[in-house]
């Protein structure tokens, strides 16, 4: 099975970041975890995509967010 396992415990306060965070703290957490930059960038792109499918009718993204995966856009 694919995915992540349902956790068995809450978080440590402070591991995961809020909503109200900005995009600067949660670069310098992550940093600190030991993600490097591009995982911050893929980890902080995919999640903005996702919020932004969901409020789409059949839940397809906004013709602006469409990504165009080509070599050139990697």
């Amino acid at each position: 099975m694919l995915g992540r396992k349902d956790a068995t415990r809450a978080v440590p306060d402070g591991l995961v970041p809020e909503p109200f965070h900005t995009v600067n703290n949660i670069i310098v957490d992550m940093l600190d975890f030991g993600c490097q930059d591009i995982e911050v960038v893929w980890s902080l792109s995919a999640h903005t995509v996702a919020a932004a499918s969901r409020g789409r009718p059949g839940g397809r993204p906004h013709p602006a967010l469409a990504l165009r995966l080509e070599p050139g856009n990697l």
